[in-house]
């Protein structure tokens, strides 16, 4: 079962940070390589870059908050369970830290999903 995973809190910790910085450098490196040629981010499609870049950041967004509980988590034990309960500001989210890896999964997957269709999409539009 799903709600029996125990994850090691250091390695989920270690896991989330690298993502949160992947995240990060994927969408300034994305954003200085559609402005090397002028009118590119046009061509993708502002709307597609917008949407991905927004997603990239609810990866790391997610990806912050697995983070965090697992620094507060780790105070009282170096495991954490799948359907752990997170929190943020000390409000209880009805989010456990496995969905919020998957959610973190997912929005990364699914903006780079739209970002490569969009490229593909502009680099096969005719008139160009």
């Amino acid at each position: 079962m799903d709600d029996e995973k125990v994850f090691s809190i250091e390695r989920l910790y270690d896991y989330s940070k690298f993502h949160i910085g992947l995240y990060t450098s994927i969408v300034g490196g994305l954003l200085a390589f559609l402005n090397l040629r002028q009118g590119m981010i046009d061509q993708v499609g502002v709307l597609q870059v917008v949407l991905t870049v927004c997603l990239f950041l609810a990866a790391g967004a997610f990806g912050g908050i697995v983070c965090v509980n697992c620094i507060f988590h780790r105070a009282h034990t170096d495991q954490i369970k799948h359907d752990h309960k997170v929190r943020l500001w000390g409000v209880k989210l009805p989010l456990t830290i496995g969905r919020a890896a998957d959610l973190e999964h997912a929005c990364f997957w699914i903006g780079l999903v739209v970002l490569l269709l969009s490229m593909l999409a502009a680099g096969s539009s005719p008139g160009e």
